[in-house]
């Protein structure tokens, strides 16, 4: 697995060539959040698994890329307070993510889940063969589309979308604000559901 973290100028890289062979990457973080003045880019051609245990937390000022060749699963709190790039083949499976830009989520082969809170101040993109997010607040959508499967969005505060394509069921449903989309929402079987 490739690590840098921080400005362009004073990053640090971690790469292990040994690692090359292994099955996957694992990180754990616990104890104390960790910081990061600037950008954090994770990379790696197999599958990443973050764990993260309370009160640990990975934060960065800068924007957050992760590029994994499989699949990526994380556990614990996520931050940037600029824009996030998470982009797995074979899935994505989040618990939490807070973003202060825009965010891109990708899985051309695999699900993307957030299963318990997507925070983004920037619209948010989502491509993968099956869709589920949810949120303890509200997110604009430029784009969600599920080319596999269903797509489900559930959103505490008001949820907005441009457009969403399913191969499955769409399901939006906002638990405390409204639910309004500018284009269209395809899917077999379309719901919506507002408080």
């Amino acid at each position: 697995m490739l690590a840098e973290a921080g400005p362009p100028a004073r990053s640090v890289k971690l790469a292990d060539p040994q690692e090359l062979m292994g099955v996957n990457d694992r990180a754990q973080l616990a104890g104390a959040p960790v910081t990061v003045g600037g950008r954090v880019i994770i990379a790696t051609p197999r599958d990443a698994i973050l764990t993260i245990s309370e009160p640990g937390a990975l934060n960065a000022t800068g924007d957050l890329s992760i590029t994994v060749g499989r699949t990526f699963t994380s556990s614990g709190a996520i931050s940037t307070g600029a824009n996030a790039s998470v982009i797995a083949n074979d899935g994505i499976s989040m618990t939490d993510l807070s973003v202060g830009g825009t965010t891109l989520l990708r899985a051309a082969n695999g699900p993307v889940v957030v299963s318990h809170d997507l925070s983004s101040v920037g619209p948010v993109t989502i491509l993968g063969l099956s869709v589920s997010i949810f949120s303890l607040g509200g997110l604009t959508f430029t784009d969600a589309d599920a080319t596999g499967g269903d797509l489900e969005i559930q959103t505490a505060g008001n949820l907005l979308l441009a457009t969403a394509d399913a191969t499955g069921a769409v399901t939006l449903t906002s638990t405390g604000g409204s639910v309004h989309n500018t284009g269209a929402v395809n899917g077999v079987g379309i719901s919506y559901t507002a408080a």
